[in-house]
């Protein structure tokens, strides 16, 4: 048996009260096929989860995390900000692999990896869930439930105010300020960015685009991020 409420209300991967937030539009689906089994496991988490776990529970691919990970292409600059928020001045391939593997998204670390909307797709133009009665076509999915999504996560914000959220997705960013209401945002090149009484604001691409392919890109984007937010 599904359950939506649990679906609905599913937080993000990592601890409630992590100091980074990265808030993307809505989770990866590795295979159609495999949506009901992965709806099945979905109705039993928490609202927090770590992501190791979870993606093992969900047939997820082992092959990020262990002893000899690879690269997730959106998790590359999350990993390279978190390593020089931690004094890493110049991170490498294999320093951002571990990071990834052993501490992205971890009950016990300093990340908060959540989603606008709930339900898991392999493409953005699918609409996957009438065959279960969740809505007729993807706008109504979307009209209905970013609403509540954005005071959902507006709730569990002001209750563990983070010092830094990173919204990715550039086609969504209306989306994401609607979260931060009386929030002045300032352009600055690819990024926009602003504070939300006290947690620092950054809008970005979608983080597995071409603006994070360079390690010029990425020290960038994380000085950008980290201005004012490192030692609060």
């Amino acid at each position: 048996m599904l359950d939506w409420d649990r679906i609905e209300n599913f937080i993000g991967f990592g601890r409630p009260d992590a100091p980074v937030v990265f808030l993307g539009m809505e989770e990866g689906l590795l295979r159609e096929a495999d949506l009901l089994t992965d709806l099945q496991r979905r109705s039993t988490f928490e609202p927090y989860m770590d992501l190791s776990q979870a993606q093992a529970e969900l047939g997820g691919p082992g092959r990020y995390f262990g002893r000899a990970p690879i690269t997730q292409k959106t998790w590359r600059p999350i990993c390279d900000l978190m390593l020089r928020r931690a004094g890493v001045r110049h991170p490498t391939r294999e320093q951002r692999l571990r990071y990834q593997a052993d501490h992205l998204g971890r009950q016990t670390g300093e990340t908060l990896l959540t989603e606008l909307l709930p339900y898991p797709h392999s493409d953005a133009n699918q609409w996957l869930y009438a065959q279960f009665g969740r809505y007729s076509n993807r706008q109504d999915y979307a009209d209905a439930m970013i609403r509540r999504r954005q005071e959902l996560l507006s709730r569990v914000f002001r209750a563990h105010p983070p010092q830094l959220i990173v919204a990715h997705g550039k086609q969504n960013w209306e989306h994401y300020k609607a979260i931060f209401r009386e929030t002045t945002w300032d352009a600055d090149g690819p990024f926009e960015q602003g504070y939300w009484e006290k947690t620092r604001l950054v809008l970005a691409h979608q983080l597995s685009g071409r603006q994070f392919n360079s390690d010029v890109q990425l020290q960038r984007f994380a000085d950008l991020a980290l201005d004012g937010s490192r030692h609060q």
